[in-house]
């Protein structure tokens, strides 16, 4: 080889390593470290400059231990990571370092050798990059991942974590135990195993809708759900669906096996049919039971009159005494048997209204002239007060009659001096006339004691006091049943010692059309088809797309009909019917479920919620109107009440 070779090859290996130094110096993202093979740092690039603090002209010439922990140094983890890194050719792993004020921090290192020409180790060459925050999440999400566990494990329930498409990717032991599969058997496969697959068109099969409204709900409202074991056993179940890492499209479904309590609800269900045919085997056998008592105690009375009258012949004072005895007797007699027959109508739903415009100072003057023989017999004074303007009200006569008769005879039996008074009032309200009738006495008044019993059935509050009055205790419980059949309510006042004021308030809806409908559906093309088929029969329905707005205009419109959609967000159909039942004047009117349910009890769960009726999903254009029509209280010709 020539000098002028030597000189090239020299030249050509100082500007590879010149190079090399300069890549490595250049450097931020990694700290790059070279030792000697002794362990003596020889280079110190930017990199390692921000992530140890060190400057080079502080750190060159220094011994690579000073940026390990005296822990790693005294386990003599340098001697092992360079043997390593000899042996293999690299070492790699996570260390603490420590930083040049003395703090630590955990770091990313890879150790490689260097070697000479001569394939001896010259030194080492160090890569390094900060993870302490990266160790941290991971600790975190690992803490994260063993409560997961530890809460789907120690859940009573079944509890099957998917992701978007229904796929599961965990499970509890309870679901193992709940469906008989191993949980490895479940993981990767669809939810839908564990369903019938008769039923999976009706299951919900993809949540991923589920998460634009995350807060955790029941999934099976109105839905009768079905889970399917391993060995093809169905059974049914509850499910709800609540978000879980949303961010990663996961949602937790909790199942519960519900067989004992579907069992249980059906006992109960039998026991209260049994129980309404009981009821109603009772109403028959009173009203009937009534007219036989009726028909004797007719020709009792009657022939006692005659012989009180003297037409067979004169009668002596004792005579006389004892007819006006069997006389009182009958009397008492035919009013028990009166209050048991009315009872017996209104539980048994016989009774029909006739709606006719009622001048109501007339019908208050008319029930003055039945009442005032007996109001001087014992001296008190009745009195009927009322504006000069004539007021009338849209109501049944009789059963508004039979109300005011039994209030102001109560008032008469119960007050030993002073007045009766038969009020009439009249106010307007947003949307409503409002009448009030209201008898005013000055008796003894009621014991605030004895005020939660007043309008209940066979209860007599005068004998809570010890004050002897004959009576079935049905009279209030009567005229509050027919108040209700009116629409209306009754309402008291009293305070013990300075008398009592019963009101029966009759709200009518001004400016609204006879037969006002509230239509309460989410779905926007149902409610556009709904609205469509109202209207197009003559009528101008108000719509809702929620449960929340839905209570508050029924309250502000009071409507006759209100349409409701069960399976609703926020507040299903159930809840917001027994919202509705709470408002006042709303108690009775007509609901009627609108619904795609159509399994086995969902009839009977529906009435049991409150509503009046249901029409199923989908809507049949042609018959939807008279559907509706049909569950409408009709006006009968004539009236059939009590008494």
């Amino acid at each position: 080889m020539t000098v002028d070779a030597v000189d090239a090859q020299a030249f050509a290996n100082v500007t590879e390593a010149v190079l090399m130094s300069n890549v490595l110096e250049a450097s931020t993202e990694y700290s790059m470290i070279a030792t000697d093979a002794g362990g003596v740092i020889m280079m110190w690039n930017e990199g390692a400059r921000r992530l140890y603090g060190y400057t080079p002209s502080e750190i060159l010439g220094q011994p690579i231990a000073c940026l390990h922990t005296r822990e790693d140094i005294l386990a003599g983890l340098i001697e092992t990571m360079m043997r390593q890194a000899l042996e293999t050719g690299k070492w790699q792993g996570s260390v603490e370092r420590v930083h040049k004020g003395g703090s630590t921090f955990t770091a990313r290192i890879v150790m490689t050798p260097r070697r000479g020409k001569d394939g001896q180790t010259v030194g080492y060459l160090i890569m390094g990059n900060d993870i302490t925050e990266e160790v941290r999440l991971a600790l975190e999400l690992e803490k994260s991942q063993a409560y997961t566990r530890a809460v789907l494990e120690s859940a009573p329930d079944a509890m099957v974590i998917v992701n978007g498409e229904g796929v599961i990717q965990q499970a509890n032991a309870a679901t193992e135990k709940l469906f008989g599969y191993q949980r490895e058997e479940l993981k990767g496969r669809h939810a839908e195993m564990l369903i019938p697959d008769r039923h999976r068109n009706r299951h919900p099969g993809n949540p991923a809708a589920f998460f634009s409204e995350p807060p955790a709900r029941p999934i099976d409202a109105g839905l009768e759900l079905t889970g399917r074991r391993k060995g093809g056993v169905e059974f049914p179940i509850q499910i709800s669906l609540s978000p879980f890492q949303a961010e990663e499209g996961l949602a937790t479904a909790a199942i519960r096996d519900v067989t004992e309590r579907k069992r249980f609800e059906q006992d109960l269900q039998d026991v209260n049919l049994r129980l309404e045919a009981a009821a109603r085997a009772k109403d028959r056998f009173l009203a009937s039971m009534s007219h036989e008592l009726r028909t004797p105690l007719n020709a009792i009375l009657g022939f006692t009159g005659v012989l009180l009258m003297g037409l067979p012949g004169e009668l002596n004072d004792e005579q006389t005494r004892q007819l006006r005895t069997v006389e009182a007797g009958g009397m008492h007699l035919l009013s028990l048997i009166n209050d048991l027959l009315d009872l017996a109508k209104i539980e048994s739903g016989t009774v029909e209204l006739s709606l006719e415009s009622i001048d109501c100072h007339q019908l208050l003057e008319e029930v003055a002239v039945g009442l005032r023989p007996l109001a001087d017999e014992k001296g008190l004074e009745l009195l009927v007060i009322a504006p000069p303007d004539s007021i009338a009200v849209r109501s049944d006569r009789r059963a508004l009659s039979q109300i005011l008769i039994n209030l102001a005879n109560n008032a008469i039996k119960f007050t030993d001096e002073g007045t009766v008074r038969l009020e009439l009032s009249q106010s307007s309200e947003p949307g409503a006339t409002v009448t009030r009738l209201t008898v005013i006495d000055t008796g003894r008044g009621i014991k605030a004691g004895d005020q939660a019993y007043l309008f209940a059935a066979f209860e007599q509050i005068a004998a809570l006091s010890s004050v002897p009055y004959e009576g079935t205790g049905l009279g209030l419980y009567i005229c509050l049943k027919l108040a209700h059949l009116l629409g209306a309510e009754i309402t008291f006042e009293s305070e013990f010692g300075s008398g009592t004021s019963f009101t029966l308030e009759i709200v009518e809806q001004v400016g609204v059309v006879p037969a006002s409908i509230l239509v309460v559906e989410d779905n926007e093309d149902n409610a556009t088809l709904i609205d469509y088929l109202l209207r197009a029969s003559g009528y101008e329905p108000v719509l809702a797309d929620n449960g929340r707005d839905a209570i508050a205009l029924a309250a502000e419109m009071r409507p006759q009909v209100i349409l409701l959609d069960l399976l609703m967000p926020e507040m299903d159909g159930y809840e917001v019917v027994s919202e509705i039942r709470k408002i006042h004047g709303l108690e009775r009117t007509l609901v009627v479920a609108v619904t795609a349910s159509a399994m086995i009890g969902d009839r009977e769960r529906i009435a049991a919620a409150g509503f009046d009726g249901y029409i199923q999903k989908p809507i049949d254009s042609r018959t939807f109107v008279s559907s509706v029509e049909a569950l409408m209280p009709a006006t009968p010709s004539s009236a059939e009440l009590p008494g």
